[in-house]
């Protein structure tokens, strides 16, 4: 399963075609069980999240749903035994799916615990997981919005953290990818517009330097109305003034 950017199932190494599902729900529901992948799901919780304005055309569509999604996935016996029922609660079985939100998360979890070098290479397996924002095309459930918000996060927070790093070895042009990249799913994130500008004075780029303060000023004072970080207002002054210098060699 691919849920980072669109919903993408492989089934013995091939991917489902997307006429294959016959019935979007029963895309939907596979979705929904992997996002419950960690606990057992009720017939009214599914019903709740799935087919919140009507209980009853639910139950029918709910169990049509999930005769399509067997039919799909029959291609693989192990596949076609994906789906557990026991009491009224479904669940997935866990031995027999893999999840690309998984992998990203332990990566992350063990970059947070290796030295440096070890870390920019876990950092970047994680970075290079995040296909798009977490089942983007299913963007019409509220039962998504909090995970996609996490992993959002995280994929910030990992490309900062490489940015950081590569600045740190004076590889500036790197470094400045990724916070640019940080920007691009955040565009007001002050740190990100700070890293870049760090970048730039590092590259002696006094213009690129100035624009990127005058995007974050864009950003967050005229969009937002939020006054920039005092801490911010000075590194930039500083930056300014270490390129100033630089530039005409005094």
């Amino acid at each position: 399963m691919h849920c980072l950017g669109t919903l993408r199932v492989f089934v013995d190494g091939v991917e489902v075609a997307p006429d294959a599902w016959v019935s979007v729900k029963a895309r939907d529901l596979l979705a929904y069980f992997v996002h419950c992948r960690h606990t057992h799901v009720s017939l009214e919780m599914a019903l709740s999240d799935l087919w919140p304005d009507d209980e009853q055309i639910g139950k029918t569509a709910f169990h049509s749903a999930l005769y399509r999604l067997r039919q799909v996935l029959r291609r693989s016996e192990g596949a076609g035994k994906l789906v557990k029922v026991k009491g009224g609660d479904y669940w997935l079985d866990g031995g027999k799916v893999a999840v690309d939100v998984d992998r990203f998360d332990r990566a992350l979890a063990q970059a947070r615990a290796a030295r440096p070098a070890v870390m920019a290479d876990l950092l970047e397996t994680a970075v290079q997981l995040y296909q798009g924002d977490y089942l983007s095309n299913l963007r019409y459930y509220d039962w998504a919005t909090a995970e996609r918000h996490r992993l959002s996060e995280a994929y910030v927070g990992a490309l900062s953290a490489l940015g950081e790093h590569y600045l740190g070895q004076r590889r500036c042009a790197d470094a400045l990818g990724y916070a640019r990249q940080a920007l691009q799913c955040d565009p007001y994130q002050e740190e990100s517009h700070l890293l870049a500008m760090r970048c730039y004075g590092a590259l002696g780029d006094r213009r690129g330097l100035m624009q990127q303060y005058a995007a974050l000023t864009r950003a967050l004072c005229d969009e937002l109305g939020v006054p920039l970080l005092p801490k911010t207002e000075e590194i930039y002054r500083a930056l300014l003034q270490q390129v100033q210098v630089a530039a005409t060699g005094a």
